[in-house]
């Protein structure tokens, strides 16, 4: 009886499953159903039927719940039905056949699809049995042209890996034999296109046998000259994909025979075979990626690793050993022919063109992998050579010395002759004769029929392309050796071809080159090329716009003379981006009255409605170029770019003085691009139209010069972004910058608007910002608007309805809208008097941010602090905004920002946004000061002797939190400290003595927090000692007390002396100077922490100064004039703490420091003096190197090894633009030195100078050779410095070599990570492969730290981050992929908590993460170590899991 109900139970879930299984065939059913009547209707008559089968079809297959049928009969028909629609009468059931064959593959079983794509195949190359005799032979060849395009169609798409591989394994063998098949000519076309398509997508899903075999046939066919020259460039084609799946001796066979068939060729004048070599040797350097393989060292694929052939970068590289010199020679012999001034064979043009289009695709490779001697070398063999055929013109008689004197500002226009090569008749000529003082650049004959079909300029345009490409990626060694001739030819090109098409190359190609090498040449060099390139393109512009108006020139020539124009426009805007300085805020007045005119002339439409549209849509785009780059020329630096301390971005925005008159002319033409009826160009305009309203007056605060021009140009531009915004289905990018304009217009020059103008102009504002399409740039300008325009402006008309805009904002789930509507409403309230902005409006807005406020604190910390920083404005106006006022110091938004104060996301701009809200709340509602000081003094900090763990691990992690409790109780004391200075003197003396109290109170738990406290207040205001101030700070550091109340204490004792030098600093310094004896070494301590106070007090850059609350903008600085007193008293107490500056250095230098603790503290001191005043640097050398010159004894190597730290704290503590001028030689001659403590520090400064970035490095680049070998013996582990430490109840071992070894492993990585242009300087290949071999070690490090760092290192490497840093991974890939399986194969102890387990998970995903790498470099699958490792990956269970975890998909084997 009490088994009976699970019985029933067991009884429904029989009948549930029996149910389930009666209804599942009804599903399977109804698909058969569908499937049979598919069946019956693609053999129908009607074609509509067949048609529909095919559709249906589809539509079954693109079911995600689709499936291969089981009965295997059922899925031939399926695919019967597809064959069958694919040789159809009707032509759209054709169609729709090939459009589902590629769907109908993916979705099939391997057996299905291979019975599919051999019936395909065969069809294209029958056999006896493919067609019976009933067949005709027309119907025969419409099976051939559908199998054909449907074999391309399928080609072209994207399938998995194991489909890919079918496809590949059935139809490149197939077609494979059929190329080498004579008897089957006729179809050998079609299988090179499908064949070409296939290698082209799926070269690496092709079997190594078959690209072996095919390779051989491809080159069968090239070699055989009977075959068509369209097929033998297919097989070109095919054998430059096959290159990408080849293993690197098939690669470099592949090479070799093509180069000597090119020689072979050109010494049989067999001009195919020449051209069709140069074709082939391109293809393979274009499908070579990243050219890793070609132009990187050679290497063989055997077992894990490559070895070298030969040292030296490209000395050893496919591309410098045999591509280069056979198609160099293939040029060479044109160049030959031009010297000895012998008639060229138009073929030798052919052959050279297709060598430089080659060359060009080479050159482009170079940057990267080779070394900097080789590429020179390379580069610039290639480069005189193609300056040479870059004046190959045997048509015409280029005298050079003619013109070589000739000023850019007197060139000629020379004859166009355009693309289409349109001629003019006799009678034109003579007509352009009379009308023009211009004179043909050439000779009459020029159009004479034997140049009819010159092929000349292709040569040109090639070698225009290859300097271009030399000049992107060419040292300042090449361009101070041949700039001279380079661009004199160059210049020469683009001013007087007679081909369009070479001028515009060369137009590109330094456009292109631009951003490249000025920043890697001399100033002079630099300017000479800036000015020479400016010159030319605004002569070049402006005589395309003169030709452009005469009376009878041709449609053809003024579109071939717009392109020229686009081209010089783009030309000047890549000069004026790469050195705006030099280019144009420097040129003369004559240049920039030129640009000007070259700028207006292009905006300015030039075609009739009558003109073609192809004319048309050619002049908007030599429109919108002009306008766009009028926009950048009359850029001026904004109020936040002026604030800036970056040259760079003020040089970027530097102001290019123009005449008015040109200014005149360009307003004329950007405002009529501002009313044309292109959305593009007219959005372009209206920013154009923005610029010139900031220029006229950057700085609001300013008077305005001219007040007509200015009031004109004010009515112009607002009717103009009026005009755009009252047009219906307006395009969003015109309304965007017509709201732009509105607010420029406002901001910069609303004073002189008219009172009806203003009006007008705020209330279209505010309609668009309740505008959905337009709220965001509505409310981004109304926040402009409110915080910069001038007082005349009156927004009392709209305040009150725009801060309701603004509070409804901060309620959508927008965070860019809300960013605006805080900004917007905190410049309201600060420029608004009572007239102005309403109380009841404001508190509106206050309602709302209060209800936000709580989610932004735990959120986002940016839009917390700025609604804090809104409160604190209207805190501070609470004599005008009462209501708004008592609601923003309330207890809810008070709350909020006491909990924001603990927040870890808070930066120091929200702190000092804090410290404002404090003082204004305290200043506008004084109960609210209590509130402050017992919410933020109530938190204890937890001893360090708390938390005693034999941990290392745990021992970092607990410092950690005691950093950042450290951190929190900055940020409260500094806030009490605002709050207690705003109450009033009362209060800060009560405060002061209540802190006293809780300091002197030994068991209080506030004694820290009150100490920093202390300090803050100390810091900004003058103290009164009658309660004793100076003797409770100095007892506690007397005391025996933890070591955060004595931490404490010192930044109390410190922070004090920089408000109050004279009471304060004298007992610190004397302290730290006296050598009685009576004086505890624990109390010298603290007055040592004390002065570090000091000085990092006297550090104006950590001076942030108090928020003024009269600032019409959030400032996180002080004031100019703030700032400078500030710093003039800054540098009275440097002074006077450099006292000091002896006493410690003798420290440093004579007395035997055992206190690691007082030890750093002594050499931060050090360091942030030397910051300070870099010439101390000079007396730490002496003091090293008396040391050094000294006893050999531990005592002495600890005293070396703090005085190196003190260089390396002043580095850290140095901006990165600043460097010392001295060398740092003797300080890292140190990592030579026998004691591990002195390798040390010299490895931590090596790190430091390596990570900065600065002028630095310049001196370390000579000593890396001294001290590379040095650092790498340091990688590893030593023995002899793992010491066993008896702790009593257990015994441990610690390793003191352990900082040493991180600190040699992060210069390493310093060294094999960064570029050059970070660097400072480029390390050799030598070095590079010394490193990397060396490293290795790391792999198996027993500390995990290391071994993470090290495999962040590989994986930077695999991708390359130095030259040839993938080569030297793969040479190592045995060592590397086993140490890498045993760090994979790590796991935790079964009785590991939770956070061990984590780290052991870490790091394996780290070691995974240098597999992933691996997988990168190319040739990777000859590597049989790394194909195994992976394999290892895919199948071990909890390594797949974890792969899949972090890349979203399983792994595959290699």
């Amino acid at each position: 009886q009490q088994k009976a109900p699970p019985k029933k139970k067991k009884k429904k879930k029989t009948q549930i499953i029996v149910i389930l299984l009666i209804m599942a065939p009804s599903s399977s059913s109804s698909n058969n159903a569908s499937f049979t009547k598919i069946f019956e209707q693609i053999h129908h008559k009607d074609r509509d039927y067949r048609c529909m089968a095919v559709s249906d079809l589809t539509q079954e297959l693109q079911k995600d719940t689709y499936k291969p049928p089981t009965a295997s009969d059922v899925e031939e028909k399926i695919h019967e039905v597809v064959l069958i629609a694919l040789v159809d009468i009707f032509s759209d059931c054709r169609d729709l056949a090939i459009r589902a064959l590629p769907t109908l593959l993916k979705k099939s079983t391997k057996e299905a699809n291979k019975k599919t794509l051999q019936i395909l195949c065969e069809k294209i190359a029958p056999t006896e049995k493919t067609f019976g005799p009933h067949v005709d032979k027309e119907e025969r060849s419409r099976h051939k042209e559908s199998a054909s395009v449907a074999l391309k169609t399928i080609g072209v798409e994207g399938y998995s890996k194991e489909v890919s591989k079918e496809f590949c394994g059935k139809c490149v063998p197939f077609f494979d034999r059929v190329l080498g098949d004579a008897n089957k000519a006729t179809v050998h076309d079609d299988a090179t296109e499908i064949l070409q398509i296939l290698c082209e997508t799926k070269a690496e899903f092709v079997e190594a046998k078959d690209v072996s075999s095919l390779i051989q046939t491809t080159i069968s066919k090239i070699e055989d000259k009977t075959y068509g020259q369209t097929s033998r460039k297919r097989c070109a084609g095919i054998l430059a994909s096959l290159s990408r799946a080849a293993n690197a001796k098939e690669l470099a066979d592949v090479v070799e025979k093509t180069a000597a068939r090119c020689e072979k060729a050109l010494a049989e004048k067999d001009v195919i075979g020449c051209e069709l070599g140069a074709f082939t040797l391109g293809m393979i350097a274009s499908k070579d990626g990243g050219g890793k393989r070609l132009v990187a060292e050679s290497a063989t694929g055997g077992g894990g690793g490559a070895k070298k052939t030969k040292k030296g970068g490209a000395n050893g590289s496919l591309a410098s050993k045999t591509v280069v010199p056979v198609l160099s020679k293939l040029c060479t012999t044109l160049v030959e022919k031009m010297e000895n001034n012998e008639e060229a064979d138009e073929a030798f043009a052919s052959i050279a063109e297709q060598s430089l289009m080659a060359l060009e695709t080479i050159c482009g490779r170079f940057g990267e992998v080779t070394s900097k001697s080789a590429k020179e070398k390379q580069l610039e063999e290639i480069l005189q050579m193609a300056v040479k055929l870059l004046t190959y013109d045997p048509n015409y008689d280029d005298d050079e010395e003619e013109e070589d004197d000739v000023p850019a500002d007197e060139m000629e226009t020379c004859q166009i002759r355009t693309p289409d090569h349109t001629m003019k008749d006799a009678d034109d000529e003579c007509e352009d004769d009379n009308d023009d003082d211009d004179d043909d650049a050439y000779d009459e004959d020029y159009y004479s029929d034997e140049i009819e079909d010159d092929d000349s300029w292709k040569v040109r345009r090639a070698s225009a392309r290859v300097v271009g490409v030399i000049l992107c990626s060419a040292s300042e060694g090449i361009l101070q050796r041949h700039h001279e001739v380079v661009f004199k030819k160059f210049f020469k090109r683009m001013k007087s071809d007679r081909e369009d098409a070479v001028k515009l190359e060369c137009f590109d190609a330094l456009t292109a080159a631009f951003a490249a090498f000025p920043k890697t040449c001399e100033s002079g060099l630099t300017r000479a090329l800036v000015e020479k390139a400016r010159d030319l393109a605004i002569v070049r512009a402006q005589q395309e716009c003169a030709l452009e108006k005469a009376k009878k020139t041709s449609q053809s020539a003024i579109a071939a003379a717009t392109k020229r124009k686009i081209a010089s426009l783009k030309l000047l805007g890549k000069i004026g981006r790469a050195n705006r300085r030099l280019a144009f805020v420097e040129a003369s007045e004559i240049s920039r009255s030129r640009l000007a005119d070259a700028i207006a002339g292009a905006a300015v439409t030039t075609f009739t409605d009558s003109g073609a549209s192809s004319e048309k849509d050619s002049s908007a785009n030599l429109r919108l170029e002009a306008v766009a780059f009028a926009s950048e020329v009359l850029r001026v630096p904004t109020a936040d770019e002026l604030d800036s301390t970056n040259g760079d971005a003020l040089a970027s925005a530097a102001r290019i003085a123009f005449a008015k008159k040109d200014i005149d002319r360009l307003t004329e033409a950007v405002f009529s691009c501002a009313n044309d009826p292109y959305y593009k160009l007219a959005a372009e305009g209206l920013r154009a139209s923005a610029c010139i309203v900031r220029r006229a007056r950057p700085n609001t605060n300013d008077a305005v010069q001219d007040k007509e021009s200015c009031s004109v140009l004010a009515s112009g531009s607002l009717e103009r972004a009026i005009s755009r915004l009252s047009q219906q289905d307006e395009d969003q990018e015109v309304k965007d910058a017509s709201v732009t304009l509105l607010g420029d217009v406002l901001t910069h020059l609303g004073d002189t608007l008219k009172p009806a103008q203003q009006k007008q102009a705020l209330d279209l504002l505010l309609e668009r910002m309740q505008a959905e399409s337009t709220k965001l740039v509505a409310t981004r300008n109304a926040a402009k608007v409110a915080r910069h325009s001038p007082a005349q402006v009156n927004l009392s008309g709209v305040a009150g309805d725009v801060i309701r805009e603004f509070a409804s904002f901060l309620r959508k789930n927008d965070r860019h809208l809300r960013e605006a509507s805080i900004n917007g409403a905190r410049a309201l309230v600060e420029r608004s008097d009572e007239k102005t902005l309403k109380d009841a409006d404001c508190v509106s807005f206050v309602e709302d941010a209060v209800t936000e406020l709580g989610g932004f604190v735990e959120n986002d910390a940016h839009l917390a602090a700025m609604c804090v920083n809104a409160f604190a404005a209207i805190c501070e106006r609470c004599a005008k905004l009462k209501n708004s006022a008592k609601k923003a110091s309330e207890s809810e938004p008070l709350a909020n920002a006491l909990k924001f104060v603990s927040s870890s996301l808070i930066q120091r701009q929200a702190l000092l946004t804090l410290e404002r809200y404090f003082e204004a709340a305290v200043v506008a509602r004084k109960e609210t000061f209590e509130v402050i000081y017992n919410e933020l003094s109530s938190i204890s900090t937890v001893s360090p002797n708390d938390m005693e763990t034999d941990d290392q691990a745990m021992v970092r992690m607990q410092q950690q939190d005691i950093a950042s409790v450290r951190l929190e109780m900055k940020n409260r004391a500094a806030c009490i400290a605002s709050a207690t200075l705003a109450a009033g003197d009362k209060i800060i003396k009560s405060t002061i003595a209540t802190l006293i109290e809780e300091i002197s109170d030994k068991d209080g738990k506030r004694q820290v927090i009150s100490l920093w406290t202390l300090g803050e207040i100390g810091k900004r205001t003058k103290l009164d000692d009658s309660n004793g101030i100076d003797n409770t700070l100095w007892k506690k550091l007397e005391e025996d007390n933890t070591d955060e109340v004595k931490t404490a204490a010192a930044f109390a004792l410190g922070s004090c002396a920089v408000g109050n030098k004279d009471a304060f600093l004298p007992k610190i310094l004397e302290t730290i100077k006296t050598t009685k004896k009576g004086v505890q070494e624990i109390l010298k301590h603290g007055a040592l922490r004390a002065l570090r106070e000091v000085i990092i007090g006297a550090d104006g850059s950590s001076e942030d100064g108090v928020l003024a609350g009269e600032s019409s903008k959030m400032e996180y600085m002080m004031s100019p004039r703030k700032k400078r007193v500030k710093r003039e008293d800054d540098d009275v107490l440097f002074k006077s703490t450099q006292q000091a500056w002896a006493v410690v250095l003798a420290k440093a230098r004579d007395e035997d420091l055992k206190d690691d603790a007082v030890k750093a503290d002594v050499a931060e001191v050090l360091g942030r003096f030397v910051a300070r005043n870099h010439s101390l640097v000079k007396e730490i050398e002496e003091a090293l190197n008396s040391i050094v010159k000294g006893a050999k004894t531990p005592e002495n190597a600890t005293k070396a090894a703090l005085l190196v730290d003190a260089v390396r704290f002043a580095l850290v503590s140095l901006p990165k633009a600043e460097h010392f001028k001295c060398s740092l030689e003797s300080f890292v001659g140190l990592v030579k030195d026998a004691d591990h403590n002195c390798r040390r520090a010299a490895l931590q400064l090596l790190s430091v100078i390596g990570r900065r970035n600065s002028s630095q490095n310049e001196d370390l680049s000579p000593l890396l050779a001294k001290v590379l070998p040095d650092v790498l013996s340091q990688l590893q582990v030593n023995d002899a410095l793992i010491k066993e430490i008896d702790y009593g109840p257990f015994k441990q071992n610690f390793d003191y070599g352990l900082e040493l070894r991180t600190a040699a492993y992060d210069f390493i990585d310093v060294l094999l990570t960064r570029p050059k242009s970070s660097l400072g300087f480029a390390i050799p290949e030598d070095d590079i492969e010394s490193m990397v071999d060396t490293i290795v070690i790391g792999l198996k490090d027993p500390e995990r730290s290391i071994r993470m760092a090290v495999h962040a290192t590989f994986e930077k490497l695999c991708r390359d981050s130095v030259p040839n840093g993938a080569e030297n991974v793969v040479k190592n890939a045995d060592k590397v992929c086993e140490l890498l399986l045993e760090t994979m194969w790590t796991t935790a102890n079964e009785k590991a908590v939770q956070h061990e387990k984590d780290q052991v998970d870490e790091l394996v995903k780290s070691a995974l993460k240098v597999v992933k790498a691996m997988e990168s470099i190319p040739d990777v699958e000859s590597y049989s170590k790394i194909v195994e490792t992976k394999k290892e990956i895919v199948d071990d269970a909890p390594l797949a899991k974890l792969w899949t975890g972090m890349y979203d998909s399983p792994p595959h084997e290699i």
